[in-house]
């Protein structure tokens, strides 16, 4: 019986279409890797899967190829935020706590200001606010 040849190279399958979607995938995987989004301990995964469908004959083989790429997902995201009733109207407020703690004054490096817990700057605060008289206060039931 003479010997046959196979002359199959996957980086030359289908015009390197098979080579290319490769390339791409371990693009993903090296993107994903190094974002700082994701958790460094996960692996990540590339996988090809070639299939092979010979016809009744056996002379022909259906040939398909899929590549998959496993990445690591975001981590998730975590955050604070101040909920309230404004007293005069009765409205729902609700803004982030950016300070860390509730009433807490935080330096942003950003604008190099002094900034309430929710962001707002302080001296503009300052400014707008006027002091509160608590008598002229409506006090329920009376």
């Amino acid at each position: 019986m003479a010997k046959r040849k196979v002359e199959l190279n996957i980086a030359n399958l289908k015009g390197g279409a098979v080579q290319e979607q490769i390339d791409s995938a371990m693009k993903e995987v090296t993107k994903n890797v190094l974002d700082p989004n994701t958790d460094f301990k996960k692996a990540r995964k590339l996988t090809v899967t070639l299939t092979f469908k010979p016809n009744e004959d056996r002379d022909t083989i259906a040939t398909s190829v899929d590549v998959k790429s496993t990445l690591a997902p975001h981590l998730g995201i975590n955050t604070t935020v101040l909920m309230g009733r404004d007293a005069n109207t009765g409205s729902v407020e609700a803004q982030e706590l950016k300070s860390g703690t509730k009433g807490q004054t935080y330096f942003d490096p950003d604008d190099e200001t002094l900034k309430t817990d929710t962001g707002d700057d302080i001296d503009q605060v300052e400014k707008d606010n006027k002091p509160i008289d608590f008598r002229k206060r409506k006090v329920e039931g009376q």
